[in-house]
């Protein structure tokens, strides 16, 4: 008994002292990881005072590498600026990105995002998709303007605005189950049946190990313990 309580305790000891395996996954600080997406449209116009009003609607994306689920909510945009061109322009914007770790909410990517290139100006014409850039914090947009009608089209952008949308629900999509373990049952099934016989031996009667030709491989002597 005394031999057993040594030997567990040694057990326990090697357990807590053990090394990490070197296959354990990375540490790391971010929670999620998002992407979000938008598509907006409205008119630029400069006919004595300008202005730019623009508007759409989009979703952002999010896995939480905690939980494993995906939470989708809907955005609405609204796109400033001063105006540009002559005369109105129709203008299309949409714009986006993925892969933006989060160490915090979601909710954090919401907000104004300013001009840090936010002019374009082409000639006649439409059809035409210059890029535009926007940015609050270190998260930076790139968006893409197609001009739809107008004279001297172009268009000055000062901010987008990004919020959730109220009017539509949010929702959340669950990880994807692993398939269900098979129960014992189906397991004994699909296993191939081993024949097994009971043999009584006498104590210190040697018994005879063989391979799979038949050829001895170990001798053992069972004796009773004491």
């Amino acid at each position: 008994m005394k031999n057993k309580l040594l030997y567990s305790a040694l057990l326990l000891c090697l357990t807590l002292h053990a090394p990490l395996s070197s296959s354990a996954e990375p540490v790391t600080s971010l929670l999620y990881s998002c992407g979000l997406h938008f598509k907006a449209s409205g008119q630029s116009a400069y006919i004595g005072l300008g202005y730019t009003d623009i508007k759409g609607e989009g979703e952002m994306a999010c896995y939480d590498y905690l939980t494993g689920t995906t939470q989708h909510i809907p955005l609405k945009v609204i796109i400033r600026g001063p105006g540009a061109g002559l005369g109105i322009t129709g203008i299309i914007v949409s714009g986006g990105v993925d892969g933006i770790g989060l160490s915090k909410s979601p909710e954090s990517l919401l907000g104004r995002y300013l001009a840090v290139r936010g002019s374009a100006a082409v000639g006649v014409g439409a059809g035409v998709t210059p890029s535009l850039r926007v940015a609050k914090d270190a998260v930076v947009l790139d968006l893409n303007v197609q001009f739809t009608k107008g004279l001297g089209a172009g268009v000055d952008i000062l901010s987008v605005q990004i919020e959730a949308d109220s009017a539509k629900k949010a929702y959340t999509v669950a990880p994807v189950a692993a398939p269900a373990a098979a129960s014992s049952e189906n397991t004994a099934a699909a296993t191939t049946s081993v024949p097994t016989e009971v043999i009584t031996v006498a104590e210190n009667q040697p018994v005879h190990i063989l391979n799979k030709d038949g050829q001895v491989i170990k001798i053992i002597y069972l004796r009773k313990a004491h």
